[in-house]
């Protein structure tokens, strides 16, 4: 083979290993935005565990109810066999204060604890998020230790969180309820759990990106 015929033919692979590679990666993209067959994949809930996280906001008391659906997602990953993994939600959950401003708690995974014999720590503390705007999410300042609540310029003062095994029956009605003053934007119920690592998802986030995204999906 010529020296000129080994370089052809070693430049057509490059193309198609290239061409295998980005048919690859387009594939895992689209599985990850929700085009994919996991959209199908089927959630058994048979737990909830009602959260309720009491705060000062200001001269404002808050008493942010949170009910977490925990359970199992069946799915199928490329390459291997069907498998189950543990899945609850909200996994962050917001609600708009007197003066426009936002606060968030992040839902810690309480999922398969008897509250009766293992209950939850007493100085429980959640992860909590301070939005400046609750009608834009993309700064906010998170209160991680009890020191962040003792600044002095502080907004927020933490009680207690406290938490207690709940029915289906309380979680649809909190569901009807309560759920809809959710400030974080998700795009709809399925989205909740499907793409629950992506907490800000729906209208009035990302906008290019996910328009670009439903031009994809078709």
């Amino acid at each position: 083979m010529l020296a000129g015929e080994y370089l052809f033919v070693a430049k057509m692979r490059e193309v198609a290993w290239r061409a295998i590679f980005t048919v690859l990666l387009a594939s895992a993209i689209l599985g990850l935005a929700g085009c994919g067959p996991s959209e199908r994949d089927d959630f058994k809930f048979g737990w909830f565990y009602r959260m309720v996280v009491e705060l000062d906001h200001g001269d404002e008391p808050l008493n942010i109810e949170v009910i977490i659906a925990c359970g199992s997602q069946v799915r199928q990953i490329l390459g291997e066999g069907r498998s189950a993994r543990g899945v609850w939600a909200p996994y962050i959950y917001g609600v708009r204060t007197s003066n426009g401003e936002g606060v968030l708690v992040q839902s810690p995974n309480v999922c398969n604890r008897e509250l009766a014999k293992q209950p939850m720590p007493a100085d429980f503390l959640p992860v909590v998020f301070l939005a400046p705007d609750a009608s834009n999410l993309e700064f906010m300042i998170a209160y991680l230790h009890e020191q962040a609540y003792a600044q002095p310029f502080s907004k927020l003062k933490f009680h207690r969180a406290t938490f207690t095994e709940v029915s289906r029956a309380d979680y649809d009605i909190w569901r009807l309820t309560k759920w809809k003053e959710n400030i974080v934007p998700i795009g709809d119920r399925n989205a909740e759990y499907l793409r629950g690592s992506s907490f800000f998802r729906g209208e009035g986030f990302f906008l290019v990106a996910i328009h670009a995204m439903r031009a994809v999906c078709g």
